[in-house]
């Protein structure tokens, strides 16, 4: 998110506006709230000094792992989030992909193909499917 928040900064801050300043109508303006107005002038100015760029919010769900990031910005802006939840996510997967491979073949010298999440669904299900037969072979006998 690191990416995200400079680019923030660089276009939200003006170049003759120190970060205090900023800080400071943040604080008094917005009363360190997203959704009240403690003074409604500082607020304005708060506003139109940063062009209305904004970090709302972000929230991860570890079950799940989702990544949501809440901004007002440029199209740009837009576009670098959704990159980054999108790699979030994928990383996720992918370590959850791993994990149920490493499950199905518990030997460490066991091949397994570190590529795109796509070669590793198919990897998993090669597994599953290699278990599925074992076992049946297994009960016929």
């Amino acid at each position: 998110m690191l990416p995200l928040v400079l680019a923030m900064d660089y276009e939200a801050k003006p170049w003759w506006c120190p970060r205090w300043f900023l800080r400071f109508l943040h604080v008094f303006g917005n009363d360190r709230s997203l959704v009240r107005v403690r003074n409604r002038t500082l607020h304005n100015l708060h506003r139109r000094l940063t062009k209305g760029i904004l970090f709302w919010d972000w929230k991860t769900k570890w079950t799940d792992y989702d990544l949501r990031i809440s901004i007002s910005g440029t199209e740009q802006m837009q576009n670098l989030a959704s990159w980054i939840e999108q790699g979030y996510y994928n990383e996720g997967y992918r370590a959850k992909l791993m994990r149920d491979i490493a499950m199905y073949e518990p030997d460490p010298d066991a091949e397994i193909v570190l590529s795109d999440i796509k070669h590793l669904e198919e990897q998993l299900e090669k597994l599953r499917n290699k278990e599925e037969d074992e076992t049946f072979n297994t009960k016929e006998k």
